[in-house]
């Protein structure tokens, strides 16, 4: 979705709802598939989709950050890199 987002009007619709959603409900919304910086800036700056002064995306996770981990890893940590938090899978750290 977010890389479809960079150069689809219908997919940034579909990311502005879900993001709506997310604002609405208080849920944490975490982007998918953030490969490279140009994904990482478009996650950053999401918010303007929905016309909102509040972030959009709160998470991301990528192969930018990683390479996917095998199950549903143990989270080993939290770091923030800027203002995007990333969640480290314990199975990367050791």
């Amino acid at each position: 979705m977010m890389s479809k987002a960079l150069h689809d009007r219908g997919a940034r619709g579909v990311l502005a709802g879900i993001i709506a959603i997310s604002r609405e409900t208080g849920s944490y919304l975490i982007a998918e598939g953030v490969e490279n910086e140009q994904l990482l800036e478009f996650a950053r700056n999401a918010h303007t989709l929905t016309g909102g002064s509040i972030r959009g995306i709160q998470g991301v996770q990528g192969y930018l950050f990683g390479r996917p981990a095998v199950g549903t890893p143990d989270i080993e940590s939290l770091a923030w890199r800027g203002d995007v938090l990333l969640a480290t899978p314990a199975s990367l750290v050791a």
